[in-house]
């Protein structure tokens, strides 16, 4: 009995192969682009955050804050610093690199690298006509609030262009959704049914690297990630490092992001 080749190809437990609707080869052996990045971004390198405020022509893009600290071991000087990055636009976060020089520093030197989400504002309105309420999270004694829509009743406004969105994953129940990333539009999601955002009236902190140390004998850090992150262009990319070791010293590095336009 000869085999049917008009058929769908299908495995052993009977599950059909779908094919791929995909660029292939000749043999039929699909084509992949080993890329991490959203389709029409620019490979980005740099080890600079951008300049909000450029003078024309330029754009300000990588001629920010430098992801880079220094200590001259003065009297009274800090234990931590911290360098802040501002982005004009979002970007796509891939890795970085981090360098020292391994006899100024050790084990007992720390750093970490974050997503910095500065508190929303919102403002009382006194008229009742307002588009959010303030809830306030369990446990924290009114200080600390979730911003709920509101349907043009609330007791307070938020300006959705500037507001401060925090990820509040897939499977929670979000009451804020952006449909674009890269317009950064942000819309009320009624009810609260499997939203991705939330919006909140106090500062947080969301970690890439915590607390690594500073004890590897060739002064150096380096990751090489499988995928890239979006970051938001109302967050902070922030670069803190404590230091323990006596002594004058200096710490940097750079970064491999993805955004769109490259000037």
């Amino acid at each position: 009995m000869g085999i049917d080749l008009r058929q769908d190809p299908k495995k052993a437990d009977g599950t059909p192969i779908t094919h791929i609707d995909a660029p292939s080869e000749d043999d039929g052996k699909p084509v992949y682009v080993m890329s991490p990045a959203t389709e029409g971004l620019y490979t980005w390198l740099t080890a600079r955050g951008d300049d909000l405020d450029p003078t024309p022509p330029s754009t300000g893009r990588g001629e920010g804050t430098k992801i880079y600290l220094a200590w001259d071991d003065s009297e009274g000087e800090e234990a931590t610093k911290e360098a802040v990055l501002d982005w004009c636009e979002p970007i796509e976060l891939h890795d970085g690199h981090m360098n020292f020089d391994p006899g100024k520093w050790g084990f007992a030197d720390e750093w970490s690298f974050l997503v910095r989400l500065p508190a929303n504002e919102p403002v009382v309105n006194g008229g009742s006509t307002g588009n959010c309420n303030l809830v306030a999270i369990p446990g924290t004694g009114d200080t600390m609030h979730i911003i709920v829509p509101a349907a043009g009743d609330g007791g307070y406004d938020i300006d959705l262009d500037t507001a401060i969105p925090s990820p509040c994953g897939k499977d929670e129940d979000g009451y804020w959704g952006i449909a674009d990333k890269w317009a950064e539009e942000i819309t009320p999601n009624a009810g609260a049914v499997k939203g991705s955002w939330n919006l909140y009236d106090f500062q947080s902190d969301m970690y890439f690297m915590k607390n690594l140390n500073c004890g590897d004998p060739r002064g150096i850090w380096d990751l090489d990630a499988y995928k890239s992150e979006w970051i938001s262009s109302r967050w902070k990319l922030v670069f803190r490092v404590t230091r323990a070791t006596a002594g004058a010293a200096e710490i940097g590095g750079d970064m491999m992001l993805f955004r769109p336009g490259a000037l």
